[in-house]
């Protein structure tokens, strides 16, 4: 009997050992989850791409910490389109896929994420973009898999119409607008649109392109309507838009002027030496000041690794809330497949994003009814003023 019973003692400490090692040897061979992100890592578009895939990496690192998803870690594969996404987005959306990404993180814009979005379609893969606003993803626009994580520009454009309206009680805009790429075009058109329907006016109208040296001409004519206006409206991105505004200031404009998100964060603030009395739109406030205590962690986290004060850039965010959504349908979805992550993502209500929650609109897989943080810039400063969420639907003010 003693015999018998020591000879299954064995077996049993066998058997667990062999059990243990299997197990073991299983959850480290666990294939990860590739996602792609080709992106402007250099050049002149990198704020768009580098600094919101380093704040996705930190959503990475959050989830594999918790154990990652479906069992396996995240892990990111990035290629650098080196800023020029015509010739080389497509071609790097390519490069991570075949590298096994089941979803590729483009850039900040409709016009910049585009060949590296369109790749992922063909593909049967989501391609997300970081924070695009133009309202021409999903079905409607580049096709089913393709998806905004950015704030709706008609969303966008809302938001500061009422605040300026209801709240600075300002009546009189004054649109400048760079006509370089959709978003900014798209902005204006939203925020004149909502504005009128305030029941403000418009004193003036301007273009001008991004790359123009001199808007001496818009100055002149601007000047000529100051008695007219309340206050600039500037739909534009840097340096561009930079540079207009130091050109309107020196042009003798000093009524007050509101930016849209593309002009988010202090990064090129020293292109306009003690800039006040500016207002800018954007995703969340990038100086510890945030409502929000998870934006103001991520900003310290931020600083600690990249060793700068902040991110500058609040538009990097987008890459943390990215990998939320993408995290929580493949949660969803039970599965990595394109076309299953694609149909939960399109219907999505995330309730604890990082910046509020999050409802994708599935006629345009982007969301219409995020919150929108409006910042004030005093002496060259940045600070958190309010956040806001739409009043209407903004979807209302398609088409533009």
């Amino acid at each position: 009997m003693k015999r018998h019973l020591g000879r299954w003692l064995v077996v049993l400490a066998c058997t667990a050992v062999a059990l243990a090692f299997v197990a073991t040897n299983t959850a480290g061979t666990k294939q990860p989850i590739i996602i792609g992100v080709p992106v402007g890592l250099t050049g002149p578009l990198q704020p768009w791409g580098l600094w919101p895939y380093q704040m996705a990496q930190f959503a990475v690192d959050d989830v594999n910490k918790a154990g990652g998803v479906l069992g396996r870690p995240l892990k990111l594969v990035a290629c650098d389109d080196k800023s020029d996404f015509a010739a080389n987005g497509a071609a790097c959306a390519t490069q991570v896929i075949d590298k096994g990404a089941i979803a590729i993180l483009t850039s900040c814009d409709y016009d910049w994420s585009s060949p590296a979005n369109s790749t992922a379609q063909k593909h049967k893969i989501l391609g997300i973009s970081f924070c695009a606003g133009a309202p021409q993803f999903g079905p409607k626009g580049l096709g089913p898999y393709t998806f905004s994580m950015g704030i709706a520009t008609p969303n966008e454009a809302d938001v500061p119409a009422e605040w300026a309206y209801e709240q600075q009680k300002w009546r009189k805009a004054y649109l400048l607008n760079d006509t370089t790429i959709a978003y900014d075009t798209t902005y204006c058109k939203a925020f004149k649109k909502r504005w009128q329907q305030l029941g403000g006016t418009i004193a003036g109208e301007d273009t001008f392109r991004n790359q123009d040296a001199s808007i001496a001409g818009q100055v002149s004519r601007m000047r000529s309507s100051l008695g007219s206006m309340d206050f600039v409206l500037l739909c534009s991105y840097p340096s561009g838009g930079a540079s207009a505004i130091r050109q309107m200031r020196a042009g003798g404009i000093n009524k007050p002027i509101f930016m849209n998100v593309g002009m988010g964060g202090d990064f090129w603030f020293n292109t306009v030496p003690g800039l006040t009395d500016a207002y800018q739109s954007t995703y969340a406030s990038w100086k510890g000041d945030d409502p929000r205590p998870k934006i103001n962690e991520l900003a310290k986290r931020w600083a600690a690794k990249y060793h700068t004060p902040d991110p500058r850039f609040p538009h990097a965010y987008m890459g943390y809330e990215a990998i939320q959504m993408l995290v929580a349908a493949i949660k969803k979805a039970g599965t990595t497949e394109g076309p299953a992550v694609a149909k939960a993502l399109s219907h999505m209500d995330l309730k604890n994003g990082l910046i509020g929650r999050h409802t994708i609109d599935p006629q345009y897989n982007q969301s219409f009814t995020l919150p929108v943080t409006i910042i004030k810039i005093t002496n060259g400063k940045a600070a958190f003023l309010t956040v806001r969420k739409p009043e209407i639907n903004p979807k209302t003010l398609l088409p533009l």
